[in-house]
């Protein structure tokens, strides 16, 4: 079926395409957060330290960065729903191979392999999401998406901890694979969406894999190796330098920089690199900060403050973007975000009173921020780039939290006793930045 370009898909099959949307974003972040609370297990499992363990993150992480452009551009040829579908074909199968796997290469390869899953997913879901459903309720619809984002991404640890105290940590995968034969069976009520004459670059699909791929390990080793991160980050541009002048006379490029050079998009990836870097400083040095304070179930139930106030404030936010400008929504929860961290940073941290509205201030201007500036994103592109947005949406994301990580680890090394308050500080000063690019002349003109 096609969607009609404003009005989406007709009911009741707009409300099944949405219910199969909701469900594979959710098992793809609650794989992705889940994953982390086993890592000890599967270090003792298989015999090996706790940093090769981490691999199993690192990898599934680096593949779907590295392959989110590709695939957002090979969606917007064979079909946004065929990709999607190839994508949970992968998810399923990667899960149960997750599931017998009985050595760590076996591991590293099933995860590796979810990644690209990962990547075929959160490239096409976004804009399926825009095809799909109505323009006029579609601020309230990305609302849902990010409650569901939210509330998955504090359901993942809780499940892999429910699962590891009764039964072996390999049954976290198993939710995988049942939910993801359920997504497939729905998938087919979303839209067909292709365009069979667009070429698809394989050279070019390479250099792009290859730009974000050494620039994430790059980032990621920025603190422990700056030697081998430096060397990774000259290639990761000069790939890019690469993929750029092959694409400079593309009507369709892999890296969307048509789509860049509109103010409206180039403003709304902008605000949510920042905010996303802001939101990953803040959560890698959270629990160190407080930690020092209060014990671990208390500290556990502080940083749970923050993603229930991004899932009680998303929905709020989202109809509030069909009626608001979004600039208005958006300079407001990058300020409160702003606000709420700087707040962390002076005030005492052991006064249990005050930091407990102040992560609800962090929270809460997270959620104001996301979905209208999502909204933003995917309304300021023709409709035949919804896939290409989508991609560069997820690849913003993503780039933001790797950033936001080493922002973190570039806090504690500079200071081991002062590092929290470094961390917090600079996803501060990054919040007020996406404070400003929100209510800069190209932020009012968002759609």
């Amino acid at each position: 079926m096609i969607a009609d370009e404003d009005q989406g898909l007709p009911a009741p099959k707009r409300h099944i395409a949405l219910a199969a949307l909701l469900i594979t974003i959710a098992i793809g972040v609650i794989d992705a957060s889940s994953i982390n609370v086993v890592l000890p297990h599967i270090a003792r499992t298989f015999g090996v330290s706790p940093a090769e363990a981490i691999l199993a993150v690192t990898a599934n992480q680096i593949a779907m960065v590295a392959m989110l452009l590709p695939c957002a551009s090979l969606a917007e040829k064979i079909g946004l729903r065929r990709m999607l579908t190839i994508g949970l074909v992968l998810f399923v199968v990667s899960s149960i191979v997750c599931f017998f796997a009985r050595s760590m290469p076996e591991l590293l390869i099933a995860r590796t392999a979810a990644g690209f899953s990962g990547a075929c997913i959160f490239a096409t879901t976004t804009a399926l999401v825009r095809i799909s459903q109505p323009v006029k309720r579609f601020g309230r619809t990305m609302g849902t998406v990010a409650t569901v984002v939210a509330v998955s991404t504090g359901l993942g640890p809780a499940i892999a901890t429910a699962i590891v105290a009764k039964a072996d940590w390999i049954w976290i995968f198993a939710p995988n694979i049942v939910f993801g034969l359920i997504a497939l069976v729905m998938v087919r009520s979303l839209p067909v969406v292709r365009d069979r004459l667009r070429p698809v670059n394989l050279v070019s699909a390479v250099l792009c894999a290859t730009t974000f791929s050494l620039l994430i390990v790059g980032i990621g080793n920025a603190v422990t190796r700056p030697a081998i991160a430096a060397i990774c980050v000259v290639l990761g541009l000069a790939a890019c330098f690469a993929l750029l002048r092959r694409e400079r006379s593309s009507l369709y490029p892999m890296l969307p920089v048509d789509l860049l050079r509109l103010p409206p998009f180039a403003n709304a990836v902008a605000g949510a690199a920042c905010l996303f870097l802001a939101q990953m400083t803040a959560f890698v040095a959270l629990p160190f900060y407080l930690h020092g304070h209060f014990d671990s179930v208390q500290t556990g139930a502080l940083l749970t403050v923050w993603p229930i106030a991004v899932a009680l404030t998303a929905p709020v936010a989202g109809m509030l973007s069909d009626k608001l400008p979004p600039h208005v929504l958006c300079a407001t929860g990058a300020g409160l975000l702003a606000t709420g961290l700087t707040g962390l940073v002076t005030l005492p941290p052991s006064a249990l009173v005050l930091i407990v509205p102040a992560l609800a201030m962090c929270g809460s201007g997270f959620g104001l921020f996301q979905t209208p500036n999502n909204r933003a994103m995917l309304l300021a592109v023709p409709r035949n780039r919804i896939g290409a947005a989508g991609g560069m949406q997820a690849t913003t994301r993503q780039f933001g939290q790797a950033l936001g990580a080493s922002a973190a680890a570039l806090g504690f090394t500079l200071s081991a006793t002062l590092g929290g308050t470094i961390s917090l500080s600079i996803a501060a000063g990054v919040a007020f930045l996406a404070f400003l690019i929100s209510i800069s002349p190209n932020g009012r003109d968002r759609a």
